[in-house]
């Protein structure tokens, strides 16, 4: 059934007034002919105050922006669609909104225009929004691209296709070096396989990690210890789209903890070391009273024995006696607790002098490279442990190379900044180098362990290079070992360096003198028993007067006791009760003039104690002869 005009008429009407978007009929003079409610609302004008009034009457703001398109649409015959225009409306003024409108030619049959049908939709919230989500994105760009922290974004390919600057820099690349390619390529190849196997097929499924530990490799080629974490942004089917992922640089925190575990490994061996040498100077000051017992009575028999065998026997225990003298030395050395006489020497001096003996000590198979600074390497420590160092490294090095090789010396002074291990200054180097097997990191965690040896029974005491250590720390130095198996070993040890003006000369000792200057009487303060008698036996059989005590407090009593002067008093240095410097402070209260001999297989001096001068010392164990030679030349200086 056909609909008439009139119920057409108003059935358009109708649906010219609820479009959703604005609507307007504009004649050739450009005067509203028809306008819908929406229209009118965005405007801000009613319906009837703008039907028959002109675009520029009605909306001045926008005017000269749309009556040229609508001229050009009544002329053209031609529609303007989707443009976007702006401006104040009555509606808001002084708010600048934001349109998108069409101007479509009404020709109604004909070839002319008659009118011009304008469609408007208003987009002001939609392109605010625009605008905010621009600049957000733009924020949220800076802070990704600007932020401190290393960040990284892949496609479902696992190639960059974004980086932050932090991460250009830390990597020390440039963006157009890095995007595209696969993240994977920075990483170690150690890394690479664990990302590749393991982490991203897990990452891509769940589309979260946390904390995984990789290591990525700059441009110049260090390694980086890197924590990454990662979240999945995925499209609308569910399907991984890209990433972003922030990396955390741990290197130098590592470097800091693995440092942290070296102190901490270094301070438990020096514990224990601390804690060996106190037991091994214990045991070496007690063995020392046993063989200078056993000395001093093989040398008191043998004027007594006319067999020849026996004599012989006597002197077999002499001689096993002093080489075990020797062994206890080098344990106190290791210990710390040996009594030395450090002085400023010329290191390259001493090496020169002892070349031609360690050319004896060592095989023909070996060849002996000496390379010294041409200038003076001054140090200041005892002549003996120089020399035992150098010995004991050489020999050690001889060891590791049985079959022959290079063994090179070398000097030179070096300049040490702040350290942990050290004062910072000047310091003497010497490195003693070998071609020998070498030794693997275990070997060399235990290296200055006293009795630590990987030789074979009966070809080392252990106590070598325990006794360097030692030696060079009782100096204020240090010792460094780089060795690798089967590339040989390079010991570097580190002493202060000294001024060459305290160069010391070796003082020239006078004949020794071989009879006592009697009469003398001598104190004797001695804790052991055995010793004390063998000594006091020595000394009678001399013709010395004796006054024996076990401390010093029974020699004071003993000292009060005697009528006569005391001219000698032969001390201990360590004893239970009162000290030995109490007991000659005592003495000398009322003998000013007596004299006095420190014995001791090691002398740790109490703050507050006076300084052992050598002259004034016998180290244990000693022989009846150095005993008297010692007392003999002390006299001899008194008359």
């Amino acid at each position: 059934m056909a609909m008439d005009s009139d119920k057409m008429h108003l059935i358009f009407e109708e649906l010219f007034q609820r479009a959703p978007v604005g609507l307007a009929l504009i004649d050739r003079e450009l005067r509203y002919l028809h306008i819908n409610d929406r229209l009118s609302s965005i405007n801000g004008v009613s319906i009837e105050a703008t039907l028959g009034r002109s675009i520029r009457d009605v909306m001045p703001a926008v005017a000269d922006r749309v009556e040229p398109m609508i001229r050009s649409v009544l002329q053209s015959g031609r529609a303007l669609e989707r443009v976007e225009i702006s401006g104040e409306t009555p509606a808001e003024p002084g708010r600048w909104r934001k349109f998108v409108t069409s101007y479509l030619p009404i020709l109604l049959g004909g070839s002319t225009v008659v009118a011009v049908a304008v469609v408007v939709e208003e987009i002001t919230a939609r392109r605010d929004a625009e605008a905010a989500l621009r600049a957000s994105e733009s924020r949220h760009r800076y802070l990704y691209l600007r932020t401190p922290a290393m960040m990284h974004s892949i496609d479902a390919e696992g190639r960059l296709v974004d980086v932050s600057e932090a991460w250009l820099e830390r990597m020390r690349y440039v963006r157009d070096e890095v995007i595209g390619r696969r993240s994977v390529e920075f990483m170690t190849p150690e890394s690479q396989d664990y990302a590749t196997q393991e982490v991203l097929p897990a990452y891509f499924r769940t589309g979260v990690v946390e904390d995984i530990p990789y290591q990525f490799v700059r441009k110049d080629g260090a390694v980086l210890d890197i924590l990454l974490s990662a979240v999945a942004q995925r499209d609308a089917e569910g399907d991984f789209e890209r990433s972003l992922a922030v990396l955390v640089d741990i290197t130098e925190r590592k470097r800091a903890e693995e440092a942290l575990r070296r102190s901490e490994a270094q301070l438990r061996q020096a514990q224990k070391m601390e804690a060996i040498g106190r037991l091994a100077g214990g045991i070496a000051h007690d063995f020392n009273n046993l063989l200078l017992v056993i000395l001093g009575n093989a040398e008191l028999m043998m004027p007594q024995l006319d067999e020849p065998s026996l004599r012989t026997s006597a002197e077999q225990i002499v001689g096993a006696a002093q080489r075990a003298a020797t062994l206890t030395r080098q344990i106190l050395t290791f210990s710390r607790q040996q009594l030395v006489e450090p002085r400023v020497l010329d290191l390259n001096e001493l090496i020169r002098e002892t070349e031609s003996l360690l050319c004896r000590l060592l095989r023909e198979s070996i060849e002996v490279v000496i390379d010294l600074q041409p200038a003076a390497c001054c140090v200041c420590v005892d002549p003996g442990q120089a020399t035992q160092i150098l010995m004991n490294l050489a020999v050690n090095a001889s060891d590791a190379m049985p079959n022959g090789g290079r063994l090179t010396i070398e000097t030179a002074t070096v300049n040490i900044e702040a350290a942990d291990h050290c004062e910072p200054g000047k310091y003497v180097l010497l490195t003693v180098t070998d071609t020998g097997v070498g030794m693997d990191t275990e070997t060399q965690a235990r290296l200055f362990e006293p009795f630590f040896t990987t030789k074979e029974p009966g070809r080392g005491t252990g106590l070598g290079l325990a006794t360097v250590h030692g030696i060079v720390c009782q100096n204020k130095g240090w010792v460094r070992v780089h060795s690798t198996p089967g590339r040989g070993s390079n010991f570097c040890v580190y002493l202060p360096w000294a001024e060459e003006a305290e160069l010391e000369d070796d003082e020239v000792e006078g004949a020794p003198v071989s009879a006592p200057l009697l009469p003398a009487t001598i104190l004797v303060a001695e804790d052991d028993a055995m010793v004390r008698g063998v000594v006091a036996t020595a000394l009678r059989e001399a013709g010395y007067t004796t006054l024996c005590a076990g401390d010093a407090d029974e020699a004071l009593r003993m000292m009060r006791a005697h009528e006569g002067p005391i001219d000698i008093v032969l001390t201990d240095v360590v004893m239970p009760g009162t000290s030995a410097s109490k007991l000659v402070d005592g003495v000398r209260q009322r003998h000013p003039r007596a004299q006095v001999v420190y014995m001791s297989g090691y002398a740790p001096l109490q703050p507050g104690e006076v300084q052992i001068e050598a002259k004034d010392f016998l180290r244990k164990p000693f022989t009846m002869d150095e005993l008297l030679r010692k007392l003999a030349a002390l006299r001899s200086t008194a008359t």
